[in-house]
């Protein structure tokens, strides 16, 4: 499937920046790419020695990886949702290739409370000019009881949708962000997190020890754990 125009420019300026970083001649790379591309830039930096760490999608082997359980932290807003009495959980992601497969995490609750996955709820959402119709549409087609939004593009759309459409968080429609946003802490909204202070300091440290080396070290691969944060946006419909 060719990629959309959001995709392609988003890809190009990652180009873009790669090439200037290589050119800026740096010491030490950390970054977070936008898509599952393996860059030989990157690959250069790491065959000369210098530290690179990438964040969130491991694309270059031979680099240190700090990541985050997407797959777990779907499970965790699904099964907190379940539990509460939800069913038509409607969740609105994008996919990438070489991340976390979300909907996984989806299916992983679902099956463990015995419950069927009708994949219709599980909407691969378009970036395009009217996300907000999009998902109004999608809410007015299966009208879900509960939402998962992925992403703070999706999840400021979603909240923009409900509202034109004279829905109430929790009382009309219950929502978990996925991305513990300040907005959405500010508006009560019960989130998935992730520690980013931790993986501020295990990123020091790799930098650290590595740093230095007169030869090449085994590439460390690190996984942390998300955590739902409870708050006001969920609806209990069973006690």
């Amino acid at each position: 499937m060719a990629l959309n125009s959001y995709q392609k420019t988003a890809d190009k300026k990652e180009k873009q920046n790669i090439t200037c970083l290589e050119q800026m001649k740096i010491d030490a790379l950390i970054f977070a790419t936008f898509s599952n591309q393996e860059y030989p830039e990157i690959n250069k930096m790491i065959s000369d020695g210098k530290p690179v760490i990438q964040f969130f999608m491991q694309t270059h082997p031979g680099a240190d990886a700090i990541l985050f359980d997407d797959e777990l932290g779907t499970y965790q807003a699904v099964k907190y949702l379940i539990q509460n009495g939800h069913k038509d959980i409607l969740m609105l992601y994008k996919y990438r290739i070489g991340f976390p497969q979300r909907s996984n995490g989806y299916r992983k609750a679902f099956e463990e409370a015995g419950l069927e996955v009708d994949d219709r709820y599980l909407y691969d959402i378009p970036y395009n000019d009217s996300i907000r119709g999009v998902i109004q549409n999608k809410i007015q087609e299966l009208k879900p009881s509960a939402i998962l939004a992925v992403n703070e593009t999706i999840a400021t759309s979603t909240v923009c949708a409900l509202k034109e459409m004279k829905f109430m968080v929790p009382q009309d429609i219950s929502l978990i962000i996925y991305d513990d946003l300040p907005w959405a802490a500010a508006s009560k909204f019960t989130t998935i997190g992730h520690a980013f202070d931790s993986a501020g300091s295990l990123c020091k440290n790799i930098l650290m020890e590595i740093t230095g080396l007169e030869k090449k070290h085994t590439p460390v691969r690190l996984v942390i754990d998300p955590m739902l944060i409870v708050r006001d946006s969920v609806r209990i419909l069973t006690k």
